[in-house]
């Protein structure tokens, strides 16, 4: 951890505010499936198909946008279509959210 991190850290925890912010990350998470349900099933979906299925979808190992060479991750244009994906990188996901990329 970086010195300026360490003292901000320190600094927090002396008045007591460290973590506070926080909250339950088990009452978050059930607050974001509530929220989102089409979203939890198609990452749900996408975890078993990619871990878990007999016939297993294999994540791409280039983006499909870029083609870089980087970790990819899967990108619903539509959360009701679960295994519709493109697989592209942090990057590109990023700007497809921003609306750069369509």
């Amino acid at each position: 951890m970086k010195e300026n991190q360490r003292i901000y850290k320190l600094k927090m925890k002396k008045l007591g505010l460290w973590g506070k912010h926080r909250g339950n990350r088990t009452a978050q998470m059930k607050r974001y499936r509530e929220k989102y349900p089409d979203k939890t099933r198609a990452h749900y979906a996408i975890t078993n198909h990619t871990h878990y299925a007999k016939n297993r979808m294999i994540p791409s190992p280039t983006c499909q946008i870029c083609g870089g060479k980087t970790k990819t991750m899967a990108h619903h244009s539509n959360y009701n279509d679960f295994l519709n994906v493109i697989w592209v990188c942090w990057k590109c996901h990023n700007l497809i959210h921003k609306e750069v990329i369509k």
